[in-house]
C-alpha cells in the first residue's frame, strides 16, 4: 500500500481548490478489500492503494467538493493489478 498523507498537505490542497469544482458533479468510489479489525489507523480499510476515507474525500469540505456522490464497492480493490497480485477475482477491481 502506498501512503501519501498529512494534515498539512490535505489542508493546503483543499485551500488551493476551493470553488474549482463548484459546478461539476463528482462521483467517488471507495473499495474496502483490505481491513484491519480493531485498528485505529486512518489507513484502514483501503483498496490496496487508497484508504476508504481518502477515496471518498471525507476530509474535503463542501466548499471544495460540493456536488459529490459517494459509493462503496464492498470488497473492492483499487485496480485489476492489485486484485491479481493478491489472488482475488478480476471483478473485485474498481478500475
Amino acid at each position: 500500500m502506498l501512503i501519501e498523507d498529512s494534515a498539512r498537505q490535505s489542508a493546503d490542497l483543499n485551500q488551493a481548490n476551493v470553488g474549482v469544482l463548484k459546478h461539476i458533479p463528482v462521483t467517488m468510489i471507495a473499495g474496502n478489500a483490505f481491513k484491519k479489525p480493531q485498528s485505529t489507523s486512518n489507513i484502514w480499510p483501503n483498496d490496496g492503494v487508497v484508504a476508504f476515507n481518502s477515496a471518498l474525500a471525507n476530509q474535503s469540505p463542501d466548499n471544495v467538493i460540493n456536488h459529490r456522490r459517494c459509493y462503496l464497492y464492498e470488497g473492492g480493490t483499487h485496480s485489476l493489478y492489485i486484485s491479481k497480485q493478491v489472488g482475488m477475482a478480476d471483478d473485485t477491481a474498481i478500475t
